[in-house]
């Protein structure tokens, strides 16, 4: 029986030692201000996460509720806090309930101002996609017109950028979906890799065939 008592009062104790470092280190995340457009999209995931698992967190604490009872009703004794106060998270997730709500009007007072930072850089984004997708449309009526070298460079070099640009439309379109503010899918953006892929192919196959 002691062995028993010994094995749920350090069950207890860890799961109350485990959400008091979640609290103490979401309440720092959640009443942080974020300066740039990237840290606010962190910051707004980690609200959502942080309501997604506030669910797990009330079952955790029911679940030591009920383990406090446990030892009560038992007449088994345990050590520090809980001797003394039935369940000491309580209050600290109160505070934590309290640290969410100030992180939605931190959230509602940013958001205008770093949607549109996020509004030019895929404004920004589309003008260079739209410019190489320009370029690729506009092709010679003969090859005798052109320098298959020189196409070719010019097209390996527009997909070398294009592909440097992969990771930042990522990041665009993932800013887009947590923020709820899905303007641009960069539908173009796959378009003109695949049209880079082509003249590189065509023309290396060209310059082959000239050899």
């Amino acid at each position: 029986l002691q062995a028993i008592q010994c094995s749920l009062r350090d069950l207890m104790f860890s799961k109350v030692d485990y959400l008091t470092k979640i609290f103490k280190f979401c309440g720092s995340r959640l009443k942080k201000l974020p300066p740039k457009l990237e840290e606010f999209v962190d910051f707004c995931d980690f609200i959502e996460r942080m309501k997604e698992m506030t669910l797990y967190i009330n079952n955790e604490i029911d679940f030591i509720d009920e383990m406090c009872s446990l030892f009560e009703g038992c007449g088994f004794t345990a050590a520090g806090n809980i001797e003394h106060v039935r369940n000491p998270l309580h209050a600290s997730f109160q505070a934590f309930k309290k640290d969410q709500n100030i992180a939605l009007t931190i959230k509602d007072s940013l958001y205008d101002k770093f949607v549109s930072k996020l509004e030019e850089l895929i404004l920004e984004k589309s003008i260079k996609l739209e410019k190489y997708h320009q370029s690729f449309k506009t092709f010679p009526g003969s090859l005798e017109e052109v320098d298959v070298d020189e196409m070719l460079r010019a097209a390996q070099a527009i997909k070398e950028t294009i592909e440097e640009m992969s990771p930042e439309i990522e990041e665009l379109i993932v800013s887009q979906k947590i923020l709820k503010y899905e303007n641009n899918e960069f539908n173009l953006f796959h378009v003109v890799s695949n049209d880079a892929l082509y003249q590189e192919n065509l023309f290396s196959t060209i310059k082959k065939w000239n050899e």
